[in-house]
């Protein structure tokens, strides 16, 4: 990890996602700025079609046990959004940071989003990874276990063990404390920092796919920069 720099040719970046934002045409005065991290070897095609969830993108048998988990959660979040009488879903939404981090890795890139900030909403990605590891404690979720038995191996199992121990209540109290918490992004830029730090601890903008209705869940290019530097 280091400080926010990408080295990034001129030519590894398609045209029409370099391109300035007063250079574009299609983009509402009042969509705001979100962020995202991608691979390299991924921009060719978002620069051609946009941005989906990966779902949409990869095949079945190449997911990881990782994005396998993060499908059959984003499902269980759904059904009890549903039953707590909410129109918001995680399932088919791409996922961002409401503000620049000041590291990033060196495989990815970041790309900046616009998004209609009276859609998208923000909420603490902590309660996901929480229900996460909580309901692969239930009976469903050790059955997952047996399917995916590589899951440990994609991660650190020294971190997992860490998480089990933090996190040890019904998978589904997460999940109700997370679409309780949840608020607009329009709002989440109007609190303080200090606000901010107090209400998530790792906030995340949610990019449901009902945004962008036109496109079917995909995020059209127009909406789409690379970061190349952190002021560009």
């Amino acid at each position: 990890m280091k400080e926010f720099e990408f080295k990034l040719s001129l030519d590894e970046i398609p045209d029409n996602l370099s391109k300035k934002w007063e250079e574009r045409e299609g983009v509402p005065e009042n969509f705001v700025s979100v962020y995202h991290y991608t691979k390299r070897h991924a921009l060719r095609g978002i620069a051609e079609k946009g941005l989906s969830h990966y779902e949409r993108v990869i095949s079945e048998k190449k997911l990881s046990n990782f994005q396998k988990l993060k499908i059959d959660m984003d499902r269980e979040f759904d059904k009890i959004a549903k039953k707590m009488g909410s129109r918001h879903k995680r399932s088919g939404a791409v996922y961002a940071l409401p503000s620049l981090d000041k590291k990033v890795k060196e495989s990815e890139i970041l790309l900046e989003i616009k998004v209609d900030p009276r859609k998208a909403i923000v909420g603490d990605a902590r309660l996901v990874t929480a229900a996460g590891i909580s309901w692969l404690e239930t009976k469903e979720g050790k059955e997952w276990f047996k399917d995916n038995p590589n899951f440990i191996k994609e991660n650190e199992k020294e971190v997992f063990i860490e998480l089990q121990k933090e996190f040890q209540n019904d998978y589904k109290s997460y999940i109700h404390q997370y679409w309780q918490g949840v608020i607009l992004l329009e709002n989440w830029n109007k609190l303080s920092a200090s606000e901010k730090v107090n209400l998530f601890k790792w906030p995340e903008v949610v990019i449901e796919s009902e945004i962008y209705s036109e496109s079917e869940g995909t995020i059209q290019p127009k909406f789409i920069r690379v970061k190349k530097t952190k002021v560009d």
